[in-house]
């Protein structure tokens, strides 16, 4: 059973993630949806706030972490362990998440294919700026994605192109890396969304 201090510093290190370094230079719009430094700081509220909660457990193995926009667990970020958001990497994936939290907190519904493109341009960018390799050797499929969204990043680190589209080569190849992975097999629905429905006090 986690003490209240300890779940304090992991709310702090989630938040922390989301204020400072490399996520403050994440800006880019995909299909007209932007996101930007912004839009973190106010997953970051409401976190702090309450208004998003902070689970520990419940995260399936393969996953990093989750965030739930509806049903079970609504509007919380579940963590696979007490430290999480020690490491570049673990930040990378809070950046991740509170994608699918902005969105949620906007009520932006989109197919859900839409959702995690986007949240894995994020993930692109934050692994370039911490220099953490695309191709990571446990998961091929997964590998698949990370490469294909560290092209995008690369577009708009590099390139410094700020409006993408799901026309773009690389966009197409990024949605395409996410769909053929079993975890993401329900974003072949061209309707099926996550259904985001806000988040009441953020």
């Amino acid at each position: 059973m986690a003490t209240a201090g300890e779940m304090k510093a992991l709310k702090k290190r989630l938040i922390n993630a989301l204020l400072y370094g490399p996520v403050q230079v994440v800006s880019y719009s995909y299909n007209g949806i932007r996101i930007n430094h912004a839009d973190f700081k106010r997953v970051a509220t409401a976190i702090s706030k309450n208004a998003v909660h902070v689970i520990v457990g419940n995260v399936p193995p393969d996953a990093a972490a989750m965030y739930v926009v509806s049903g079970d667990g609504e509007n919380t970020f579940f963590v696979p362990k007490m430290s999480y958001g020690s490491v570049n990497h673990e930040k990378a994936s809070i950046a991740h998440e509170a994608v699918h939290c902005i969105l949620d907190i906007r009520k932006t519904v989109v197919p859900a294919i839409t959702t995690e493109v986007m949240a894995y341009i994020t993930t692109g960018i934050l692994h370039m700026y911490f220099a953490i390799s695309p191709r990571q050797g446990k998961d091929n499929l997964r590998d698949d994605v990370f490469m294909a969204a560290n092209k995008v990043a690369s577009i708009v680190v590099d390139e410094k192109r700020r409006a993408l589209d799901a026309t773009m080569p690389e966009l197409q190849e990024l949605a395409a890396a996410i769909q053929n992975h079993p975890n993401y097999s329900m974003t072949l629905g061209s309707t099926f969304s996550w259904g985001e429905d806000g988040v009441e006090g953020a």
